[in-house]
């Protein structure tokens, strides 16, 4: 009986690690997802393509005597993961030439949040608040482009306060409503 469970326990063994091989190719073909999506500005998240694989996926578990909620679990987890995959490796930059990208509110949740794709993407970003205003001078000197992130009742007030930015800087107003 011993040799018997262990010689199953092996095979089982062996199918956990052909498990384990198959989910990091599935994860290493999600990057090239999110590389080939990033270049073309395609968005990350599907609805459509995610119920049509999951039907299939439904149809072929139910054919081969796998439970078809067992095999959209666990595809549900893995795509889970896979789009903090893509998230995290799919965001590039564009025009690496532009100078630093200050946010104007960088510390509030939109600003937080644009700060984090754009570090992603990886440009240089850096923040200014209300309690920075002293340092707005020095922060805004360099900047290629200057993101006005506050409440949208403020954004006037904000953009006039701004010290004179160079040039050929981008000003942009993502204000929440």
């Amino acid at each position: 009986m011993v040799a018997e469970l262990t010689a199953l326990r092996d095979q089982i063994d062996t199918v956990d690690k052909a498990l384990l091989d198959l989910l990091a190719k599935r994860l290493e073909l999600v990057a090239e997802v999110g590389e080939v999506k990033s270049r073309y500005g395609l968005p990350i998240y599907v609805p459509e393509r995610e119920a049509s694989m999951l039907a299939s996926r439904r149809k072929e578990a139910e054919a081969l005597g796998v439970p078809p909620d067992l095999i959209e679990d666990i595809l549900r987890r893995v795509m889970r993961e896979s789009y903090t995959s893509e998230n995290d490796k799919g965001f590039k930059t564009l025009n690496p030439a532009l100078r630093p990208v200050v946010i104007v509110g960088g510390k509030g949740q939109m600003g937080s949040l644009f700060a984090r794709m754009l570090t992603l993407s990886g440009y240089n970003v850096k923040t200014l608040d209300k309690e920075d205003w002293d340092r707005a001078p020095s922060l805004l000197n360099d900047a290629g482009m200057v993101i006005i992130s506050v409440p949208i009742h403020l954004t006037e007030q904000v953009i006039a306060q701004l010290p004179p930015l160079p040039e050929d800087c981008i000003l942009v107003d993502l204000a929440s409503v």
